[in-house]
């Protein structure tokens, strides 16, 4: 069994998580747009791809997958979860597997506007959220809100576009049409929750919460296990009421009233890394769903573990940049 990590980007960890599951039964593919990216030169093989914007990209993408014999592909980024959900059937004709939930849970998790009123319409606890400065005026002089607020892209990833407003004329003239929303500041403390959903039986496999104690570029950098149970049930409901599937990220605050969902990403988030050491093998339950095996529930993890991320490098002549594609 081959696998493929698309938008591969930097994400080594997940390629050696990967072959370490596969135990050499299989070859890990990392596909990037840049030949620069450094999974490219941790995985067995490599694959330059156009951007995820290419009018051939998912061609090329089926054409690089029957090359290296490819049956499972998991993308691992935001923009590219639509992509691939809205061609799932296409790429089972040729039999490969893409691990990405359906298109229209995964739109609605990466359109934050449509996500905020997937969760008020189902009884969630949320955060107010607006689509144009005069409804965010509206709800300052009603006091249903305060500043500080946030304003940030409907469909960004990674924290581009996000910014802070302290007061009422540093608040920009936003419309409908600027796909830009805006939000009350939560005070409280910051969780990211990693879900294995089975891919094969639906159900919910493992559930971790970590507290974060730092963020860097929209990832998590610094974190510390937790074993909250009101993070842990929220979390089995909401990707139960979101029908998603494989490795899923939530984003959500610790307030004074409880737990208040922020953000799903349904791919794996950039704090998994901490999951994985304490015990939550997500790649073998990936490896196991595609060899038809439905995984058993497993929440034995370690407590109390703190992650902190820092930089390794990888160097490589020229002539080896191209070789290997």
């Amino acid at each position: 069994m081959n696998i493929m990590f698309t938008s591969a980007g930097r994400r080594c960890l997940l390629v050696q998580f990967m072959k370490n599951a596969l135990s050499g039964s299989g070859k890990v593919i990392a596909a990037d747009c840049s030949p620069h990216a450094p999974t490219l030169y941790e995985a067995d093989e490599a694959v330059i791809l156009p951007q995820i914007n290419d009018q051939t990209y998912i061609d090329k993408l089926i054409e690089a997958c029957k090359k290296h014999s490819v049956s499972v592909v998991i993308p691992l980024i935001d923009p590219e979860l639509s992509l691939l959900a809205l061609n799932k059937e296409k790429f089972k004709q040729h039999g490969i597997n893409c691990i990405v939930s359906n298109y229209e849970s995964v739109e609605t998790c990466f359109d934050k506007y449509r996500f905020h009123q997937f969760l008020k319409n189902h009884g969630y606890k949320t955060i107010p959220t607006y689509r144009t400065t005069e409804e965010a005026e509206k709800a300052l002089k009603s006091n249903e809100i305060h500043f500080p607020l946030m304003i940030k892209p409907c469909k960004g990833s990674a924290s581009i576009g996000l910014r802070k407003i302290n007061k009422l004329d540093e608040l920009p003239g936003i419309t409908e049409k600027d796909e830009i929303i805006i939000q009350q500041f939560i005070e409280g403390e910051e969780f990211g929750i990693d879900v294995y959903s089975d891919v094969i039986s639906k159900n919910i496999i493992s559930v971790f919460p970590k507290k974060k104690l730092l963020m860097r570029a929209g990832e998590t950098d610094k974190a510390v296990s937790t074993k909250e149970a009101e993070a842990i049930n929220l979390a089995k409901i909401l990707v139960t009421d979101m029908n998603l599937i494989g490795p899923i990220d939530i984003d959500c605050f610790k307030t004074k009233d409880g737990f208040i969902i922020s953000e799903v990403n349904p791919r794996f988030g950039g704090g998994y890394p901490l999951a994985y050491a304490c015990g939550l093998d997500f790649m073998k339950m990936i490896v196991n769903n595609m060899r038809g095996i439905e995984n058993e529930p497993n929440q034995n993890y370690k407590e109390d573990s703190y992650m902190f991320k820092y930089e390794l490098i990888k160097v490589k002549e020229k002539s080896e940049l191209h070789k290997q594609f």
